[in-house]
């Protein structure tokens, strides 16, 4: 698996996988965000099993940081999040789907993305301050 790109073009934000086989597009509007702090990717097989999806950004967050994340699932039900992330609707294109999801830190090792997934998938994971 090739992992997730961050890139920033002027006053946005671009999170890519760029060789994915498919393609979501997901916008979110945040305001007063001047930069990203760090990024983590990380995948998980297809095995049939309920699986712990979890990553965490190696240099932390700061109490207020925006936690911004993005699950790519395919063949399965979509993955489980731990409470307190705040979900955008789902996207889906056949057996694919996007789940993208943020939080604020409220401590500095708030940077990290739990849950669990019974399909093969992919995450990326950005602070943004």
């Amino acid at each position: 698996m090739v992992p997730a790109f961050l890139h920033q073009a002027g006053d946005s934000f671009h999170l890519t996988w760029p060789h994915a086989s498919k393609y979501h597009v997901a916008v979110e509007e945040f305001h007063d965000i001047t930069a990203a702090r760090g990024q983590a990717a990380c995948f998980g097989p297809y095995d049939h099993g309920s699986r712990p999806i979890a990553v965490g950004i190696s240099n932390g967050c700061t109490p207020g940081d925006l936690v911004f994340a993005a699950v790519e699932s395919n063949s399965g039900p979509a993955p489980h999040l731990t409470s307190g992330w705040q979900r955008l609707p789902q996207l889906q294109l056949s057996s694919y789907r996007l789940t993208v999801a943020s939080h604020r830190a409220t401590h500095s090792d708030d940077c990290s993305r739990t849950g669990t997934s019974n399909a093969q998938w992919e995450t990326a994971l950005v602070s943004l301050r």
